[in-house]
């Protein structure tokens, strides 16, 4: 039985994929080997690759299963397509699946969602006073465009830690075109960077559109509070309509409803929310009530307002 780096389709590299695997082991490895399979299929399609038009990444393992290594030219079925000229856009185009839309050298290119310029964002960094010469910390930067814009609104430093190792390459993609060299991008779950942060305090936390997609945002607020005094929040809200199907639950006496993200997480490509497949969204009062039992006793909110997802609110909570 042997393991190594396959390369597949659209220059994707998974490392776990079996290059040959011989049916005669016994039914123990056989299944070790099905599930490895079945989570390097989640991995490739959260990365943008159709596996369910190509046979090779077929749902079981056959008798024999040879995958092809990638090599270029004639009579191999990947051929590497031509190298172009350097440009930021090239560099852009090495990464498919774009939700955000940015500005390349005059050309809108990505996705539909204008992230990089942002209403919600320019709010709240004058709700705070502006970011300039600031510490920052932000929690799920996606590809980068909020990201952006704190850079360009000369924040003295930003920590984003995104947990899709798919968006994290995204934001490294941003990160070189756009030249965010006061941003440090860090792939993995924000809740044990802030639950093991042991440095300086940071001036503010950007926390948009990811407290609705925890399972114990409670803890994470709290947590929040031992380092910064500031925190910029933009986050959906539970009420009697939404989540859809959403369950009443409590979480350490604050009232929301349960969201289950399964269906989510399994039918969309590129899905881009947490790494939860269960969350919590806080009724509205009892997400604020939240911030001022921990200390965050001045909030400057835009209120709740309805969106196709559900009620959200924009808010800025500081000491």
């Amino acid at each position: 039985m042997k393991f190594g780096p396959i390369h597949v389709i659209r220059d994707r590299t998974y490392s776990s994929l079996l290059r040959q695997i011989d049916a005669t082991k016994p039914s123990n490895e056989t299944q070790r080997l099905q599930e490895a399979l079945d989570r390097a299929r989640q991995e490739l399609q959260l990365l943008g690759v159709d596996v369910e038009s190509d046979d090779r990444f077929g749902p079981e393992i056959p008798k024999q299963l040879h995958l092809t290594p990638r090599l270029g030219g004639e009579g191999h079925e990947y051929v590497e397509p031509p190298t172009p000229a350097p440009s930021p856009l090239a560099s852009f185009n090495v990464l498919d699946g774009w939700i955000s839309q940015f500005e390349i050298d005059g050309e809108k290119v990505g996705g539909a969602v204008g992230l990089s310029t942002d209403e919600r964002i320019e709010w709240l960094m004058n709700s705070i006073g502006g970011v300039a010469g600031k510490r920052l910390l932000e929690l799920g930067p996606l590809e980068g465009a909020h990201t952006k814009m704190l850079c360009d609104a000369d924040a003295a430093s930003v920590v984003a830690v995104e947990g899709s190792r798919a968006l994290w390459l995204h934001c490294l993609v941003i990160k070189e075109i756009f030249h965010l060299d006061q941003a440090r991008f860090i792939y993995g779950d924000f809740n044990h960077y802030v639950a093991d942060y042991d440095g300086p305090p940071f001036d503010a936390v950007l926390a948009c559109g990811m407290l609705y997609h925890q399972f114990d945002p409670v803890t994470l607020i709290a947590k929040l509070s031992s380092l910064t005094d500031t925190v910029m929040v933009w986050t959906h809200v539970a009420d009697d309509d939404y989540p859809p199907n959403g369950v009443p639950t409590e979480v350490s006496g604050y009232k929301g409803r349960r969201m289950d993200y399964g269906d989510a997480r399994n039918e969309f490509r590129n899905y881009c929310g947490g790494t939860a497949q269960e969350a919590v969204w806080l009724y509205h009062d009892d997400l604020i009530c939240c911030f001022t039992d921990n200390g965050f006793a001045r909030i400057e909110s835009r209120g709740v307002s309805p969106t196709p997802a559900g009620p959200a609110v924009l808010f800025a909570a500081s000491r």
